[in-house]
């Protein structure tokens, strides 16, 4: 647990510098500052900023999120769901509804799972 938490804090403290050297170089473009709302803009577009009024959802809010998409919960999948950065479970629902909402799957449990693991099996790979 320790590990995952020492992982997620590089990987957020990577994109902070990586913010960083972009408001550096968006300010240097702009001639001169380029306003707070400009720069929380970035931030959120980012994901380093969230709004406070912009909570995390619950477990059983993103287990409904992936069903509302036409998936089939299975215990597996419930758990790789429960075990998976929000993040991850976002991006997974994004590409799946993109590319594959309006070809026949026969099996989209499955299919999310991959996905999902691939998510976070990339997101494990940039963050070390």
């Amino acid at each position: 647990m320790i590990n995952n938490n020492t992982n997620a804090i590089n990987s957020q403290i990577q994109q902070l510098q990586a913010l960083q050297g972009i408001l550096t170089a968006v300010t240097e473009a702009a001639g001169g500052p380029i306003g707070t709302e400009a720069v929380l803009d970035l931030m959120r577009f980012s994901g380093v900023y969230r709004d406070i009024n912009q909570s995390t959802p619950t477990a059983s809010e993103l287990l409904q999120q992936v069903k509302d998409i036409g998936i089939i919960l299975d215990p597996a999948l419930v758990a790789l769901i429960k075990n998976s950065p929000t993040q991850n479970i976002k991006s997974s629902i994004a590409i799946y509804v993109k590319v594959y909402s309006q070809v026949k799957v026969n099996k989209p449990s499955n299919l999310f799972y991959t996905i999902l693991k691939n998510e976070n099996l990339q997101a494990g790979r940039l963050a070390s």
